[in-house]
């Protein structure tokens, strides 16, 4: 299973799924249980203190209006470019 390891990376799927999970208007244990996940994983993939698995945070994004999703994806695609450029 793929996990985001890359401490930038990692901070910003972090605030991301936070904040997917507070639009959706869902505390962690409701995201949880949809993720299949316990509780305080996914709190401590919120804290940065864990890898988020990809699936787990394309799954809570494919819960969001398609055009609010595509926008996430998009914030995150253009902010990885970014430290692939700031890197090299």
């Amino acid at each position: 299973m793929a996990k985001v390891r890359n401490s930038r990376l990692k901070t910003l799927f972090s605030s991301k799924i936070q904040k997917v999970r507070s639009e959706l208007g869902m505390t962690q244990l409701e995201l949880s249980e949809l993720l299949q996940i316990d509780a305080s994983y996914l709190s401590l993939m919120e804290r940065c203190k864990k890898p988020i698995p990809i699936s787990d945070f394309f799954l809570a994004c494919s819960l969001l209006p398609r055009e609010r999703a595509l926008q996430v994806m998009s914030e995150i695609l253009e902010e990885v470019s970014n430290s692939e450029k700031s890197v090299s």
